[in-house]
């Protein structure tokens, strides 16, 4: 009676009674699962393992002091080496306010670098041209652990069961997990979830549509 009254007071009960209709059907997508796509997937991943070899490749060529790129510390040494050669200047544009572990080491995070290289805070061209591509390498190798073998662990039959929660988010949105089918990368992974027999995928998106 509480809650009712609540609801009523607040306009929201048509809202109430929709988010509970939903629940029957969520829960069969759930327990029916999607078709995926496991040759291709692998497909897929063999191009993002050579996308990272080349980024190393290419990085190796245009910097060869740094022997190993899975090695932050080497990276960030690296990087603490040319910004000492760099004008005052464009020392302290590229330091100021780059994030830094407890420790105080620069952070390389993909974010991090995303922000100093799209901001324009980087000045010195060499240096860019580094961390453009090693932040590129990353990206490929996030993408490749977060969509690799973890997500082919969570095929069954030939397909894809991931868990979906009304409401989920702190915005009213629905929250998906292992594995989150809400935040798929675009492109050739989004291609390897197919649509059951006779039937089709649609696609829509609503704007502003959570509860305020």
């Amino acid at each position: 009676k509480v809650l009712g009254k609540q609801l009523n007071d607040r306009g929201m009960v048509k809202g109430y009674k929709l988010l509970l209709s939903s629940v029957a059907p969520i829960d069969r997508m759930m327990s029916n699962g999607m078709p995926f796509d496991i040759v291709g997937h692998e497909r897929v991943l063999r191009r993002f393992e050579e996308g990272v070899e080349l980024a190393s490749r290419s990085l190796n060529r245009i910097c060869p002091e740094i022997a190993n790129w899975d090695s932050p510390t080497q990276v960030v040494k690296w990087v603490n080496a040319k910004l000492s050669e760099c004008p005052l200047e464009d020392r302290r544009s590229a330091l100021a306010g780059w994030e830094k572990t407890g420790g105080g080491a620069l952070t390389l995070g993909r974010a991090v670098l995303t922000e100093r290289l799209s901001g324009g805070h980087i000045k010195d061209g060499y240096l860019r041209k580094v961390l453009s591509r090693y932040l590129a390498r990353q990206r490929r190798k996030k993408i490749k652990s977060t969509y690799g073998s973890s997500l082919r662990k969570l095929v069954s039959d030939g397909r894809i069961y991931g868990h979906l929660r009304i409401m989920g988010a702190v915005t009213g949105r629905m929250s998906s997990s292992e594995p989150n089918l809400q935040n798929m990368p675009s492109g050739a992974f989004r291609g390897l979830f197919k649509a059951s027999e006779d039937c089709k995928i649609l696609v829509c998106d609503y704007s502003q549509i959570e509860v305020r």
